[in-house]
């Protein structure tokens, strides 16, 4: 087995598990709350996915890009990058502390929609403090390739803090000592990931060192942080907004399908963090060249599969959101399955922002955005001008889909120009017409049938349709399905000196 592939298996595994944790806290919160506190977290979590881009500035895709790249180098400036992202990021997370806690009032009325929510500022803060630490202790395992030591900092952090908290703290009906406590302990359990770091390695670095190296990371991510800001704009937008319109158990609705956005991320989060490190490394050993067939394949398969995990989530929403948060949501199904139509091209987008990021130093991911943020806006004001007020919160929702249509679009057509490969469209209609027909074979399942199955039957249904989908894509045998069965299961160890990715 390849080294990349057993990388995936261990960050798969956290990443399911963090995914898994996240639906598990909206479900104890909303069970036991109702829409209005629910609301009111996911406002903070997506307002700190939105934020965070600033406060891992120097670790999100910059430290584990220049850790990796450095791997072969027997004087790798590693851990001068590692004390100048912690220093760097810390500082940054403070002052966005400051800002946001002396301005809580209009920040409140700007992101929250009403100054009468200024109680969430606080916790909002301390969470961005938790997340720039993690990120960076996170990324410097990751540019490390230690991803058994990220992967658990993941599922400590990500996983089981939040779902403690939420479970022993959910007699006391209070979003921000829910919140607050996830953010103190994520600060307390990185420290604790970062001993070793620190006892192992040599930190009596220099002041002009330790700036350099800042500087690498800042002008690094100074680049992609506007684009980080920008993709969590498209997320996080249509709910924004909708809460200037509409009451905030309304909203709700939308918060909740980009919940379903968020398990797409975390399923595609394994592939980026794998391909940022180790395409680095593999660029500065042979070259982009050598990687051009393998990226192909890679593009195909995020297609493919793609069209089958979206029709899958639309089909049995009702059914999910009915386990997970109480029929009170159902109210809001269409809302939430417009919403999901945004899941294959955010999926595709999720896939190969670490490619493009690790084969080259201009921001193209940001530009991407930038594309994808203006079809979006434009959208919206139609939106706001044409949608009468009974389908307006639909029409945001719908916009949203769009400006995701067109960030896959644009991130496709950066990595055809980055690796100069060539998509052939049609050697993927096969694989997406089985998808289509294993879609089709739920819908009737589910409508025709009138089916409304509990939640182990479905993960019963869904495992079996799975295996199903992938036996027969097995049979139709498409190029990216030869070039995994040949490259990462049938693996020998290279010789010393050879590129292993």
């Amino acid at each position: 087995m390849h080294p990349a592939l057993r990388d995936l298996g261990a960050v798969g595994v956290s990443s399911f598990l963090a995914a898994i944790a996240a639906m598990l806290v909206i479900s104890i919160v909303g069970k036991a709350f109702g829409a209005a506190l629910l609301g009111e977290y996911l406002l903070i979590r997506r307002m700190a996915a939105w934020l965070q881009a600033g406060v891992q500035l120097p670790a999100g895709v910059a430290l584990p890009r220049y850790v990796s790249a450095s791997l072969n180098d027997p004087n790798s400036p590693k851990e001068a990058y590692f004390v100048s992202a912690l220093l760097t990021a810390c500082g940054i997370g403070l002052l966005s502390c400051v800002v946001l806690l002396f301005w809580r009032h209009p920040i409140s009325k700007l992101v929250f929609g009403s100054s009468e929510l200024d109680h969430l500022v606080l916790p909002l803060s301390v969470l961005l403090m938790g997340l720039a630490i993690h990120g960076v202790v996170f990324g410097y395992l990751q540019g490390n390739l230690q991803m058994g030591r990220a992967s658990a900092l993941q599922i400590c952090n990500l996983a089981v803090l939040p779902v403690l908290a939420a479970m022993l703290l959910r007699s006391r009906h209070s979003i921000p000592l829910i919140v607050n406590t996830i953010g103190i302990l994520m600060i307390v359990f990185a420290g604790l990931f970062a001993l070793p770091i620190l006892h192992k390695g040599n930190f009596w670095f220099s002041p002009s060192q330790l700036k350099k190296h800042g500087s690498e990371l800042l002008s690094y991510g100074f680049s992609r942080v506007s684009g980080d800001f920008g993709l969590q704009a498209l997320l996080s937008l249509p709910a924004v907004i909708a809460a200037h319109y509409f009451p905030i158990n309304s909203v709700s609705f939308l918060l909740l399908a980009g919940s379903f956005l968020t398990v797409v991320s975390a399923a595609t989060l394994p592939l980026g963090i794998i391909l940022l490190s180790r395409v680095s490394r593999s660029i500065a050993l042979t070259g982009v060249d050598q990687l051009k067939y393998r990226v192909s394949y890679f593009v195909s398969a995020l297609i493919e599969l793609s069209v089958f995990i979206c029709l899958q989530m639309i089909l049995f929403a009702d059914v999910i959101v009915r386990f997970w948060v109480g029929p009170t949501f159902l109210e809001g199904i269409k809302i939430i399955q417009i919403a999901i139509l945004a899941v294959p091209f955010y999926f595709v987008y999720a896939g190969l922002r670490g490619v493009i990021d690790a084969a080259a130093i201009k921001a193209y991911n940001t530009r991407n955005i930038y594309i994808a943020g203006a079809g979006f806006l434009i959208c919206i004001v139609l939106v706001r001008v044409l949608v009468p007020q009974s389908l307006l919160l639909g029409g945001f929702a719908a916009a949203g889909v769009v400006g995701m249509v067109i960030l896959a679009w644009a991130t496709i057509w950066t990595v055809k120009k980055l690796f100069a490969i060539r998509l052939d469209w049609p050697r993927l209609i096969p694989g997406i017409i089985v998808g289509l027909m294993f879609g089709g074979l739920s819908f009737w399942i589910h409508g025709v049938l009138q089916y409304q199955p509990g939640p182990t039957i479905l993960a019963v249904y869904e495992i079996l349709v799975t295996a199903a989908y992938l036996l027969v894509l097995g049979l139709i045998n498409p190029p990216w399905i030869q070039f995994f069965r040949s490259t990462m299961l049938n693996y020998s160890s290279p010789t010393k000196g050879e590129a292993t990715d």
